[in-house]
């Protein structure tokens, strides 16, 4: 490895340790944390400027330090995504039994649209559970998606419209018009549909799971051929979806859909 990147590797490494020394303590002054660490004031300085400059650090009034907002919103992203994933795959198999359906949990990776899995739980038997990111789709020709920028960020909608609306399926939604309208629609209904969007053959149903701020961290959903979720039956596998949305909400100190509309 060259120089330049020991010393970046010997820069993290020190930026770590001033962090995990406020586990131990609200506050600290420049040259506590120079002395706990044993490094000089003037690093110490520099290393809280740039902690502070990205929210992971802030200054009080009598010119100490302590930990910022950031790290909460890191911890409560860790939390809630490991509670998704160890609440959820119980909840997933019995939903799958009761569909006798796939069913999967999956989460938005706002940076490029697309959905990603947490949980996938396939049927008929033997069921087989993938964890982690394992398989990705834009998240606009799936209902998991659908569901998720419907009462998500409306700078993820703009985002996905300046990608483009990739055509995926025979009935993909390809004008951001169009998608703003069913978007509207899913918000006001609660749920979402991926009717042969994504793939042909293949019609999807699903909802939104929020966080204890009315926010939708992840989206839960049914698929299955046409011909098993047929038409009539859209409405049916709705309510199970939502039903099973607001349980995996509650578990993990969500609000209900409700709660996030009025919001």
């Amino acid at each position: 490895m060259s120089e330049n990147g020991d010393s970046s590797l010997h820069s993290v490494d020190r930026a770590l340790a001033l962090l995990s020394a406020f586990a131990e303590r609200e506050e600290f002054g420049v040259a506590e944390l120079g002395t706990r660490l044993g490094i000089a004031k003037s690093v110490v300085h520099r290393l809280l400027h740039t902690l502070c400059a990205r929210g992971f650090v802030e200054k009080t009034q009598s010119r100490r330090y302590r930990l910022g907002i950031r790290i909460l919103e890191l911890g409560n992203a860790y939390r809630i995504r490991m509670d998704l994933v160890r609440t959820g795959e119980a909840l997933l198999h019995r939903f799958s039994r009761e569909c006798n359906a796939n069913v999967h949990l999956a989460k938005l990776d706002s940076e490029h649209v697309e959905v990603v899995d947490l949980v996938r739980v396939e049927f008929p038997y033997p069921i087989r559970v993938a964890k982690f990111s394992i398989f990705r789709r834009p998240a606009t020709c799936t209902a998991l998606g659908k569901a998720m920028l419907a009462f998500g960020d409306p700078a993820d909608f703009e985002r996905a419209v300046s990608f483009g609306l990739r055509k995926m399926g025979p009935n993909s939604i390809t004008r951001p018009a169009a998608l703003r309208a069913e978007l509207d629609q899913i918000a006001e209904r609660g749920w979402a549909v991926d009717n042969e969007e994504f793939s042909s053959g293949i019609r999807c149903v699903a909802a939104p799971v929020f966080d204890e701020t009315g926010r939708a961290v992840a989206a839960v959903s049914v698929s299955g051929l046409i011909t098993h979720i047929t038409e009539d039956r859209i409405e049916y596998y709705a309510r199970l979806t939502v039903s099973m949305a607001q349980q995996l909400s509650t578990r993990i100190g969500g609000a209900s859909a409700d709660s996030a509309a009025r919001e």
